[in-house]
């Protein structure tokens, strides 16, 4: 990996068209690197992904893309002023005349329905060969190009929700879908703006969200001396500005030097009709760039902000020491409006000037802003698991099976003593054997061990109330029903080892992905192959999450009749004890040997409609 490190920022809106979610990416972008000129090298840089209908921008992608494809350095891909200039063009601006920033912005097709083939691959391409250290994806619900990236990105995923997803756009994405783009990321953030009860409720209460600015106002020229009553406009009603013009002509009348300008910041609005008496004082301006804003806002002397102005504006106008007037409840058409009160605070207003506007000093700069994503950043860093190095390999191998079960499962025929046979025919050196709720069958396997000639780890499949967990080196049975923390504090009781069984089989009761995140300095091996499990896409998901939080893997058969143990199992370095065991286990190589589902799923249904299965042997008799 490079020694500077690299962060993506996605963005599902497109980066031609005016939109608030690709300024803030443009203020997170333009801070990184203020950061890194400050001497800050901690600062990843920034590379923003986002659909464009630009078509130099675009060739220029598919340029690079190819390079990338064909081993180019990313570092080098990715240099400002290098042989394929990817410089980001500012935000809302569909023909450049020049690059406005120095990172570079991968400008992918505008997609129509879900992503293409051909985007898909392009994603891909970028995600693999990009050399990211992180991925932060905005609004990641909202299309299919961020839910993509979350879902194909193995690293660590840091999201922000802008806004809480409208309830059709949620609707219509599939449980499955939600959920697997919902876990993939790894740390929330959430826009001030943000409605966080909306957002728990289409998360299925599993926003575990911190809170950072999401609004950067960088300092600009002063205005408030200006004789222009600005007013912001954003998601508002006609009827609400036609009545807003209708108040404000008693003022203008009375103070002819006073012109209202209707500010369109990132869309486009009807124009309000224009009494006689104002005609050519009522200005509607679109400003889809910040420079185009800041030209409105240097001869103003009051910004009106609407219940549907977007907050940003507001901000904007504040950074640029315009005093603001919150209409926080605006009469309805054909209501009555203190008007007289709506004239005394735009008149005090435009008396304040621009010394007067004291919020303006407590707004966040773009670096202040990235310095905030930055400590996010490396919080959610410090949560991946650091090994102590592996010594050099013996010389002497073990190839270990790390789940199945005996008879004292009461889901399982399988003898403790026919178990040993076959795991010594099949080429198995040790068995860890976890039966359901139980250690019986484990110790009378290790009570066989010498003589099979296998090395035996007594181990419980225990059932929590959150899902399933797996303990190691066992000594004493653990009770079923209890919590998912308190299992763990009864594992660790018995200075035994964590392990997680078939963490993503969404078949089956699982732990919640955010409790496996809270409790991953507790997980000492997490089961990345099941060979039990009937979609591969569950075993992709297990490996994901732990090389993503560099988890000690392992891999198990999960057999319940004789002819699956070893469908699974770790090739690793011989070991003598539990600490020798873990360490040899992070050096070990997984080893699939599969065989049919159907075939071995079918002999279990043979034993449970036997009865063989249901017979509890005399050593759990009488036990939950």
């Amino acid at each position: 990996m490079a020694s500077a490190r690299r962060i993506l920022l996605a963005t599902p809106y497109p980066w031609t068209t005016p939109h608030p979610v690709n300024d803030h990416v443009t203020d997170i972008a333009d801070g990184l690197l203020e950061l890194r000129e400050a001497g800050d090298e901690n600062a990843p840089l920034p590379v923003v992904v986002a659909p464009s209908a630009g078509g130099y921008a675009r060739r220029t992608t598919r340029r690079a893309l190819r390079e990338l494809a064909r081993g180019v350095d990313p570092a080098e891909l990715f240099a400002p002023g290098g042989e394929i200039d990817m410089s980001a063009a500012a935000a809302g601006v569909r023909r450049p005349r020049e690059a406005a920033h120095e990172w570079p912005l991968v400008a992918l097709p505008i997609a129509v329905g879900p992503a293409s083939v051909s985007l898909r691959a392009a994603l891909r391409v970028l995600l693999e060969r990009g050399d990211f250290d992180l991925v932060h994806a905005h609004d990641p619900l909202e299309d299919d190009l961020t839910r993509f990236v979350v879902r194909r990105w193995t690293g660590l995923t840091v999201a922000t929700f802008h806004a809480a997803p409208p309830a059709t756009v949620a609707a219509a994405l599939a449980a499955p879908l939600r959920d697997r783009v919902v876990d993939g990321v790894d740390r929330w953030l959430v826009g001030a703006d943000a409605d966080r009860a909306i957002l728990a409720e289409t998360l299925d209460d599993k926003l575990d969200a911190g809170v950072v600015p999401t609004r950067a106002t960088p300092t600009r020229a002063s205005g408030g001396a200006g004789p222009v009553i600005v007013v912001g406009r954003g998601d508002d009603d006609d009827a609400v500005v036609r009545d807003l013009v209708r108040d404000l002509g008693p003022l203008l009348d009375s103070r002819p030097e006073l012109t209202l300008t209707m500010l369109s910041r990132w869309g486009t609005h009807h124009r309000p009709t224009t009494p006689r008496a104002l005609r050519g004082r009522l200005l509607t301006v679109e400003a889809p760039t910040r420079e185009q804003a800041d030209a409105v806002f240097a001869g103003a002397g009051a910004y009106l902000a609407l219940p549907g102005t977007h907050a940003r504006s507001r901000d904007e106008a504040l950074a640029a020491r315009v005093p603001v007037v919150d209409i926080t409840a605006p009469a309805d058409s054909g209501s009555d409006r203190d008007v007289e009160a709506l004239h005394v605070l735009i008149s005090e207003a435009l008396a304040t000037g621009p010394d007067g506007v004291a919020d303006a000093d407590a707004l966040p700069d773009a670096a202040a802003l990235a310095r905030a994503h930055v400590n996010e950043y490396d919080a959610l860093r410090e949560r991946i698991q650091v090994h102590i190095p592996a010594p050099t390999a013996s010389e002497k191998n073990c190839v270990i099976d790390l789940h199945m079960h005996t008879s004292h499962s009461w889901d399982c025929a399988t003898d403790p003593e026919a178990l040993l046979y076959v795991a010594k025919q099949v080429g198995l050196t040790a068995v860890a054997v976890t039966d359901h709720n139980e250690i019986s069958g484990a110790l009378a396997c290790a009570e066989l061990a010498e003589e099979y000639g296998i090395q035996v780890i007594v181990g419980e499949e225990v059932k929590t109330s959150q899902g399933e967990v797996i303990g190691l080196f066992l000594t004493e049975r653990i009770e079923p029903g209890l919590s998912w923390h308190e299992t763990l504090e009864q594992i660790r009781a018995q200075d035994g080892l964590v392990y997680v069984p078939h963490p993503f089989d969404r078949l089956h009761t699982i732990p919640d992905v955010h409790l496996l995140r809270d409790t991953l300095d507790e997980i000492d091996a997490f089961e990345t192959y099941n060979a039990r499990l009937p979609f591969d896409q569950y075993n992709r998901d297990a490996e994901r999450f732990a090389r993503k939080y560099n988890l000690v893997e392992g891999a198990g058969s999960d057999a319940h009749v004789v002819q699956g143990l070893g469908t699974a199992a770790v090739h690793m370095p011989a070991w003598d004890d539990k600490e020798s065991f873990l360490v040899a286990l992070g050096q070990g190589e997984i080893l699939k040997r599969p065989k049919s589902l159907l075939y071995l799923q079918g002999l279990k249904w043979v034993n449970d409609l036997t009865g063989r299965s249901k017979k509890l042997p005399p050593e759990a008799v009488g036990r939950d």
